[in-house]
């Protein structure tokens, strides 16, 4: 039976593995572009619309997604969500949607105009345990 030292101990214990694995950072880049279109748009624009894939260096993850930000007045971006779902430890997956980026000219953008901001949850791994001999 179990007492209530124990429990809370235990309680405790589950509480600090969780916070653990919510503050993990996601160990992933975005890379690997496919161009998909490039459509004039106005005034000597053209939107450049890519799927990306993103390589997972860490844990599994689940639900992985990205949004993109331009660092550069030059380059807009219009539609900048990726989707990626869940990608395993040492996986490269490829984009579920695509993201579109408003450039001057059909040349395509400077690795350095954009920045990405990688969300996702590490996955929660089955535990292992060994019970022992027997008692």
């Amino acid at each position: 039976m179990i007492g209530h030292s124990q429990t809370v101990w235990i309680s405790l214990a589950l509480l600090a593995v969780s916070s653990t694995v919510a503050a993990a950072q996601p160990s992933a880049t975005i890379g690997h572009y496919e161009l998909v279109s490039v459509k004039a748009a106005r005034n000597g624009l053209f939107d450049h619309t890519y799927r990306a894939s993103v390589t997972n260096d860490g844990p599994s993850l689940r639900d992985v997604s990205a949004t993109l930000m331009s660092t550069s007045p030059d380059a807009i971006v219009k539609d900048g969500s990726l989707t990626f779902g869940d990608v395993a430890a040492g996986a490269t997956i490829l984009s579920q949607d695509s993201f579109t980026v408003q450039l001057r000219g059909r040349h395509a953008p400077s690795p350095t105009a954009f920045r990405w901001s990688i969300q996702a949850t590490v996955a929660n791994n089955p535990p292992f345990a060994t019970a022992g001999p027997d008692q």
